[in-house]
């Protein structure tokens, strides 16, 4: 249809030749409106062959399935935290993570929030449990000083409870001690 206008204003514009200004104005405009109706044609077959060569998404059912494994992974990953397993807690994370990549954007941008809450709590389980290590460990130095000292004043030599290395990391289980 438009190749067919664009011929019919050539023929005008032969058959008026460099006549009145008002029709070469007139002229002017068709072919504006011509020009502007094949810029729109042009840049919708643009986008449609554009359409036709981006590599196809994931499938509903690959959304499905990964979607499913990712958020298993999640659920995975928050019992490792709870278990204080946390290697296993950043591998099911990245499971997940991977997961949600292969079901598209939208989902991935969805759960990013989700995945970043789990890392927060994993961070903070972590500087948590550190903590207490710490604690427990200058609970253990107090507590051997005060033997120590009550053996001093009970006039014991405070040098035979043994070194404070021993309190603070017991021989494993079924050795000679």
């Amino acid at each position: 249809m438009l190749d067919n206008a664009q011929a019919e204003l050539e023929i005008a514009r032969t058959a008026y030749g460099e006549g009145l200004a008002t029709k070469m104005e007139l002229i002017r405009l068709v072919q504006g409106r011509i020009d502007v109706a094949l810029s729109k044609k042009r840049r919708a077959q643009a986008y449609e062959d554009a359409a036709l060569q981006a590599p196809a998404g994931p499938t509903p059912q690959e959304v499905e399935a990964a979607t499913f494994e990712g958020d298993g992974a999640v659920s995975r990953a928050v019992g490792a935290i709870g278990r204080k397993d946390f290697p296993l807690a950043i591998q099911e994370l990245d499971r997940a993570r991977k997961a949600f990549g292969l079901a598209g954007q939208d989902l991935e941008r969805a759960r990013a929030s989700t995945l970043e809450n789990v890392y927060a709590a994993m961070r903070a389980e972590l500087e948590r449990s550190s903590k207490v290590e710490r604690l427990l460990r200058t609970k253990k130095i107090l507590q051997r000083a005060k033997e120590k000292e009550k053996a001093r004043q009970l006039g014991l030599d405070p040098d035979l409870l043994g070194p404070l290395e021993e309190a603070l990391d017991p021989p494993p289980p079924g050795s000679a001690a």
